[in-house]
């Protein structure tokens, strides 16, 4: 059984990651909304899954190693 792991990927838009994958003919899952965000997944080859996912408040990110 796969695990459900993956890594994520931020995108500026979402809509424009999400159409340019359609296009090239890669398969699109949606999945459960989160607030503040607008993401979905895909998988590599391997059937590896990545979430593509854009912030749309990104006031509480920070850089790995940042201090607030």
């Amino acid at each position: 059984k796969r695990g459900r792991r993956h890594f994520a990927l931020r995108v500026e838009s979402a809509d424009a990651a999400r159409k340019l994958l359609v296009q090239r003919g890669v398969t699109i899952r949606e999945t459960t909304p989160i607030p503040g965000a607008e993401r979905f997944f895909i998988a590599d080859p391997d059937g590896n899954r990545i979430e593509i996912i854009e912030w749309k408040d990104t006031s509480e990110i920070r850089p790995v190693g940042a201090t607030a």
